[in-house]
């Protein structure tokens, strides 16, 4: 997320029993990939998994991978948040975000010397 008008959005929608992901860019919506007749039970919990890395947004639905969408904008820094609509009763657990650009730390401790 970089603001209302540069963003990608993975949107799962149990009432039309889809998985969306757009790119918004300068405003407009462009839809990336879609998966529907998904048959997930609306009052079941559910995990939803976006990743995010080496130009490819990977999207997993339950632990099983929905769909992977080749990224052709240039990665910068930026923001994640989560959204809901309408009268949607969602429930978060588990949010995490993980850099995985950063360099694993090197034996003693200390992070790798960025160039």
């Amino acid at each position: 997320y970089q603001d209302p008008l540069n963003h990608y959005s993975a949107q799962l929608d149990l009432a039309k029993q889809e998985i969306v992901v757009y790119r918004v860019a300068n405003g407009n919506r462009i839809r990336l990939e879609r998966e529907d007749d998904l048959e997930l039970d609306p009052d079941a919990w559910h995990s939803l998994k976006v990743f995010q890395e080496q130009g490819v947004i990977r999207v997993y639905l339950g632990g099983i991978r929905v769909f992977a969408e080749r990224d052709r904008m240039p990665r910068i820094s930026a923001n994640v948040g989560l959204w809901t609509s309408g009268d949607s009763t969602v429930l978060f657990d588990d949010f995490r975000i993980e850099d995985e650009m950063e360099d694993p730390p090197k034996a003693g401790g200390s992070p790798a010397p960025k160039p």
